[in-house]
This record gives structure tokens, C-alpha cells and sequence, in this order.
């Protein structure tokens, strides 16, 4: 049963990302999010501008609640059901800590497929 919805927004341009975006829809038996390219979303939805997106991954409640960098990171792994036994990790402060380390080194030298460019 689905409680939550949530939108993750990512750069389907970026093999880092794609490759993000299908391994997290692989886990999400639940179905607890959507995956929508930025590059669409940018056509549709005028709330952040597509440079903005590009600049680090979002995600969205149902309810508006955005998340951005480290933080929709470790919300996406929070949702997903494999990702239950080690819930307690992502939620105390050195689980958050580490998990925007690493999002933010990845984030730092992932390139645009097509541009050969860093973000």
C-alpha cells in the first residue's frame, strides 16, 4: 500500500543519474516514487528553473516538501523497502552526515553525458 508519494527529479542526460534513478526503481517494490526526468519536468512545472535542477537532485512530497542533495538521497533510500534494517542509520545525525558525503563527492565529479561537462 502506497502512504507517501514522492517525485524524484533527475538528469536523464547524466549516466550517473540514470543509472541512479533505475536502480532505486528496481528497489522500490512499494512503488513509493516517481521517477520524472528534469528535463521534462522543466516543460511543465515553473517552481524551480532547470539550471537549478541540474545542479543537484530534488525530490517532492505529494504535500510539497522538497528535498535537495544528501537529504533526497537519503529520503530515496529511506523509501525504499530494502533499505528498512539500516533505517535507524539513515536517520540519526552520522548516517545523514555521511550520506550527504558522499552525495556531494559524486555530485562534484559526475558529468554530463552528452555537454562532457562538470556540473
Amino acid at each position: 500500500m502506497k502512504t507517501e508519494s514522492w517525485t524524484l527529479l533527475y538528469d536523464r542526460d547524466c549516466p550517473l543519474c540514470s543509472r541512479f534513478a533505475v536502480i532505486v526503481e528496481k528497489l522500490d517494490h512499494e512503488n513509493m516514487i516517481d521517477f520524472v526526468p528534469l528535463q521534462d519536468y522543466c516543460k511543465k512545472e515553473i517552481r524551480f528553473s532547470c539550471e537549478e535542477l541540474l545542479k543537484t537532485v530534488h525530490i517532492i512530497s505529494e504535500q510539497g516538501q522538497v528535498l535537495k542533495g544528501g537529504d533526497a538521497v537519503c529520503k530515496v533510500l529511506m523509501l525504499v523497502p530494502a533499505s528498512r534494517p539500516y533505517r535507524w542509520l539513515l536517520k540519526s545525525k552520522v548516517g545523514h552526515r555521511v550520506s550527504n558525503t558522499v552525495y556531494f563527492a559524486l555530485n562534484s565529479i559526475r558529468r554530463c553525458y552528452k555537454c562532457n561537462r562538470r556540473r
